[in-house]
């Protein structure tokens, strides 16, 4: 590990003590349903896709950023996936972020060279 990829791991770990919430990961493999209490940090992404007519439209995400390390069910790690949904408590009621990129792209990237932290696109659900 570099002296940067190090200085990247320190900024995100204090980000995560001071910014860290606690949210639930949820979503199906196999058919069978999971959820697990994960921390996670709140960003905002602009991004711009172009359509099938040539267009460019402008949309903004919800990322979460969340540990590799804590996205496991049992021995079995979790890759995100388009339909996952993420849910926190605010103010007493459940406020549910969907897992998806509205322009179909990767829902999912690292969030650092070590890929130690994902950074899972969301929409705001109902």
């Amino acid at each position: 590990m570099t002296l940067r990829d190090r200085a990247i791991q320190i900024g995100l770990a204090a980000a995560k003590r001071v910014a860290g919430r606690c949210v639930t990961y949820a979503g199906k493999r196999n058919g069978q349903p999971f959820s697990v209490a994960v921390t996670s940090i709140r960003s905002t992404s602009i991004h711009d896709a172009v359509t099938e007519d040539g267009f460019t439209t402008t949309f903004k995400t919800h990322d979460e950023l969340i540990d590799v390390c804590d996205l496991f069910t049992g021995r079995d790690r979790i890759v995100p996936q388009d339909g996952d949904t993420i849910t926190e408590r605010v103010d007493g009621k459940d406020v549910k972020h969907t897992v998806t990129m509205p322009d179909g792209s990767q829902v999912y990237s690292y969030s650092d060279p070590a890929q130690t932290r994902y950074r899972i696109s969301t929409t705001q659900g109902k």
